[in-house]
């Protein structure tokens, strides 16, 4: 009954056609690097996706890919400027990063969901790409975070790689609950080798425009060398041109249509793992009951809630600290759990 009501109240929430946009591009022949769709703001939606904001005197800077070494730069950069951005994360990159992702939402940006291994998704089955987005999931909440994302908390803003969504993956958007993200302006890094080119691009989309109507979605790659190269240049560069733009998360500049995340009306609650242990097993979380710590092969410690088939008593950890937070047999990741355990 509860996931039937979040799936109805998401029908109401989905972007409507009729919020207003305001923004028009002031130079739309930017350079032979940013052509087509990617040099101008467009129709308000490209399929369904959002490409501009709808609150005025707006800009939504957003980054795409993983978190990487870089990522306490980007985050330090953005502080100086006091400037909000949203960070569409490649699911696979945040086991291995959880301290930055907490940081990136604890002084205000936006986390954003960008598949859990950035796949063309023209290329997957329906079947295929819903295993993608539930890993991208299960990589957020198997975290513990605090704060926002506290209490089985995910993303609500997913872009699609590439901006690649086809319409045969929309049911998969409602069924998650997610609004699909495009942009209005790319400052061409995937194929620009000299970061000296980036600054230009922003000058010539941006030139002359009215901060009053300029309300746009930009994309960058935080994991592009150029981008990180020029990103002070662009920051100071947008804060002296336009000082009084709001630069702010994408929920935000869209008015919050729909909150930044959400209870994952996917993944739900086992009352009966509380105290058990969370791993992940082919792409999935399963509850790891405590009573099996101590098995070791037998009859009553198989299955998917056994941590394996053959226990913990033998593995790292003991049967005290069974696993703890160490890499035990096939290489699995298996930690006690703080809090209650997820389920598929």
């Amino acid at each position: 009954m509860v996931l039937s009501f979040c799936k109805v109240l998401f029908l109401v929430l989905y972007p409507i056609v009729s919020v207003s946009f305001t923004y028009t591009d002031q130079k739309q022949n930017c350079t032979k690097h940013v052509t087509g769709s990617y040099c101008y703001n467009g129709p308000q939606f490209d399929a369904i996706q959002y490409k501009s904001c709808s609150v005025p005197n707006t800009l939504a800077l957003t980054f795409d890919d993983g978190v990487d070494k870089n990522m306490n730069f980007y985050l330090d950069m953005l502080w100086k400027f006091n400037m909000k951005a949203t960070f569409f994360i490649i699911g696979d990159t945040i086991q291995s990063n959880p301290k930055s992702i907490q940081r990136l939402v604890n002084e205000g940006h936006q986390l954003g969901a960008h598949t859990y291994t950035h796949p063309w998704l023209t290329s997957l089955t329906y079947n295929q790409t819903r295993q993608d987005f539930l890993n991208f999931e299960n990589s957020v909440l198997q975290q513990n975070y605090q704060g926002v994302l506290a209490n089985r908390m995910v993303p609500s803003y997913f872009r699609a790689p590439h901006g690649e969504l086809p319409s045969s993956i929309y049911p998969l958007l409602k069924e998650f609950q997610v609004i699909p993200i495009n942009w209005g302006f790319l400052n061409g890094d995937s194929t620009i080798k000299n970061s000296a080119e980036i600054l230009p691009l922003w000058k010539s989309h941006l030139y002359n425009a009215d901060e009053s109507q300029l309300s746009v979605i930009t994309q960058q790659h935080n994991v592009q060398a150029v981008t990180t190269a020029s990103l002070y240049d662009v920051l100071m560069y947008l804060n002296t041109t336009f000082p009084n733009l709001r630069y702010v998360t994408v929920a935000d500049c869209l008015g919050n249509v729909v909150p930044p995340y959400h209870v994952s009306p996917i993944h739900q609650e086992d009352p009966q793992c509380k105290n058990g242990i969370l791993k992940m097993q082919s792409g999935k979380a399963v509850c790891c009951m405590a009573s099996c710590a101590t098995g070791t092969g037998s009859a009553s410690c198989t299955g998917v809630n056994c941590c394996g088939g053959n226990g913990c008593g033998a593995r790292p950890g003991g049967t005290i600290g069974c696993c703890a937070d160490k890499i035990i047999a096939a290489n699995i990741t298996c930690v006690i759990s703080g809090a209650p355990c997820l389920v598929m």
